[in-house]
């Protein structure tokens, strides 16, 4: 049963962040030229706290909880055409922050997810908190998408891979802030949300754009671009197997080539260095640069640790 989101009440005068110019961020240029690329920066307070001391003697209070399905959108209703002009002042991102993992008794034992955790929830007055277990992801696909995303992913076979594709899935249904748990964040939230934008991320490096944190408007066709080239990646590869597969089907690499496949069929710019998307601030994209490191997010890399899904990935795909 659905239950509302609790989660431990936490000062948020520890972090903050300078206002945003939302004016700047908001250009209503619905197509960006080489030689007019808008540089507007986002700026932060230069004496933001680095070492942030939490309790981590209480545990992380989160119920699981699912969004009410009165909408149960079916994605294969919903298409963009080529071209089609956006209006982008029906694109708000809600303050919504949805975060995944195998279960909160995990989260709760390991003090680096209970902190990233506790990052987020402490703005739980102004967002609105939902955490989904692997059972609530695979009810949420199956009820509110079409048989061929529910049957690419049941035939994921990494945890990872699964939440890598819900992810795209609840952004699209609802909108809003998608985290992994391991994503601690180092400044008020909202700084994804104040764009007018389809999509609002950071580079992962040179070849990849950042899809461990991310947010989106409902109903955002890059996010449905995304989520359209995965399925049919997941469904018409043979075999699922190799070190590059998650990266591939559902990961970072998937989340560039559906972000740059939308770009592509709008006339939009592409860039092969992904770091200068960061040229990118207008109602298409608003893309962070290398302050997404560190300044907005700091990320611990759970997966790289001895239960992560790289030993998954290892034992399963090689």
């Amino acid at each position: 049963m659905s239950k509302e989101v609790r989660v431990e009440e936490l000062s948020v005068e520890e972090l903050s962040v300078e206002e945003l110019s939302v004016e700047e961020l908001n250009v209503e240029e619905s197509s960006i030229e080489e030689e007019e690329l808008i540089k507007t920066e986002l700026y932060l307070e230069e004496n933001l706290e680095e070492n942030l001391e939490e309790n981590l003697e209480e545990n992380v209070e989160l119920e699981l909880s699912e969004l009410p399905q009165e909408e149960n959108v079916k994605l294969e209703y919903i298409e963009m055409q080529k071209n089609e002009q956006v209006d982008v002042k029906n694109y708000n991102i809600p303050k919504n922050i949805f975060l995944t993992h195998k279960s909160i008794a995990y989260i709760n034992s390991k003090p680096e997810l209970r902190k990233s955790v506790h990052s987020w929830a402490k703005y739980k007055k102004n967002y609105k908190i939902f955490y989904y277990d692997n059972a609530m992801c695979d009810s949420f696909i199956k009820k509110n998408f079409s048989e061929d995303v529910y049957r690419a992913y049941q035939r994921l076979p990494l945890a990872v891979m699964k939440a890598d594709l819900w992810r795209y899935c609840v952004i699209y249904m609802y909108g809003g802030i998608y985290t992994d748990a391991d994503a601690e964040c180092m400044v008020h939230p909202d700084i994804f949300t104040s764009p007018k934008t389809l999509l609002v991320c950071g580079p992962e490096n040179e070849i990849h754009l950042c899809q461990w944190c991310f947010a989106a408007p409902k109903h955002s066709p890059i996010i449905k671009s995304i989520i359209d080239l995965s399925v049919k990646k997941i469904l018409t590869i043979p075999k699922i197997i190799g070190e590059h597969i998650v990266h591939d089907l559902t990961g970072p690499g998937c989340f560039t080539e559906g972000i740059e496949k939308y770009l592509r069929e709008n006339n939009k710019k592409i860039f092969d260095n992904k770091l200068q998307y960061n040229r990118y601030r207008s109602n298409v994209m608003c893309v962070f640069d290398r302050i997404m490191f560190n300044k907005v997010i700091q990320h611990h890399y759970a997966g790289c640790k001895d239960d992560g899904w790289l030993q998954e990935r290892d034992r399963k795909l090689m």
